[in-house]
C-alpha cells in the first residue's frame, strides 16, 4: 500500500487504490498528529469514500514528519497522505541517552509501585453510513 516518491523512497504514504473505479478520498479524521511515533499497521486516517468508511494502517514504524491533508480536503489515489522521517533520523531506542534511559527506567519503576488508574478503552465511535457521517459532520453534530 505503500509508494514512493523521487525525493524520499519509502518514507512517503500515498493514498492507495481503494477499489471499484474510486479515484478520491475525503480525509474525515486523523488518528494520529505530526511528531507522532507510529507502529507498523497502527490506523493513521480515516478516509470517506462514495462507498465506504474506513481507516487506513500505516505501512510501517517510524515518526510522522508530515500530514499531506486536512480533516475535509479530498486526496485523489497516489497523492502523499503521510510523509515518514527518514531512517537515519529517526533515534535508536538502544543507543538514546544512557541518562535519559535511566531516568525512564526509574520513572517506570515508580509508577510500577503507585496503584494505576483504570484503563478506559477508547471512545469507539458511532456506527453510522457514510453520508449520515457526512450529513452530521455537516452540521455539527456528535454521532456519539
Amino acid at each position: 500500500m505503500s509508494g514512493a516518491a523521487p525525493g524520499g523512497p519509502g518514507n512517503e504514504f500515498l493514498l492507495p487504490d481503494v477499489g471499484e473505479g474510486l479515484d478520491q478520498a475525503e480525509i474525515v479524521e486523523w488518528l494520529v498528529a505530526e511528531g507522532d511515533h507510529v507502529a507498523r499497521d497502527q490506523p493513521l486516517v480515516e478516509i470517506l469514500t462514495d462507498k465506504s468508511q474506513t481507516q487506513l494502517p500505516s505501512p510501517k514504524s517510524g515518526i510522522i514528519r508530515r500530514l499531506g491533508f486536512s480533516e475535509g480536503d479530498m486526496a485523489e489515489v497516489g497523492q502523499v497522505l503521510v510523509e515518514f522521517e527518514a531512517e537515519s533520523e529517526t533515534a535508536d531506542p538502544e543507543t538514546a541517552d544512557p541518562e535519559t534511559a535511566d531516568s525512564t527506567a526509574a520513572d517506570s519503576r515508580a509508577a510500577d509501585s503507585t496503584v494505576a488508574p483504570p484503563v478506559q478503552a477508547p471512545p469507539r465511535r458511532a456506527k453510522a453510513a457514510p453520508v449520515v457521517r457526512r450529513r452530521a459532520l455537516e452540521m455539527g453534530l456528535d454521532l456519539s
